[in-house]
């Protein structure tokens, strides 16, 4: 098995705001994983999604792939409960990378 990938997709909104893609980055990276200790050789790819529907759409599609991922939302404005950023536990890479595909690296 290849080495394992971890996907972060956040909010296009974020990268504007170094503090906040910082902080919905490390939510994501860490509520998403349900096993330690994680690989050191794991990747980590943040990739950006225009809008919250972006991420509503790809939550669904990893729900229904069975992919473990967790979906956060920002309680506070100007998000006001959207979603903002999605994590996926690490795993090998081809399970997820075609979900992927559509995102692009957060620049």
């Amino acid at each position: 098995m290849s080495a394992p990938y971890q996907y972060l997709v956040l909010h296009k909104s974020c990268k504007n705001r170094p503090g906040v893609v910082a902080c919905q980055a490390a939510h994501a990276a860490s509520e998403c994983i349900r096993t330690v200790p994680v690989s050191p050789e794991t990747h980590v790819c943040a990739l950006e999604a225009e809008t919250s529907e972006d991420l509503e759409v790809l939550h669904e599609m990893l729900l229904v792939a069975g992919i473990h991922h967790v979906l956060i939302r920002e309680p506070d404005g100007p998000y006001n409960g959207a979603a903002v950023a999605l994590g996926v536990e690490p795993m090998d890479r081809e399970k997820v990378k075609p979900y992927m595909t559509t995102f692009r690296v957060l620049r």
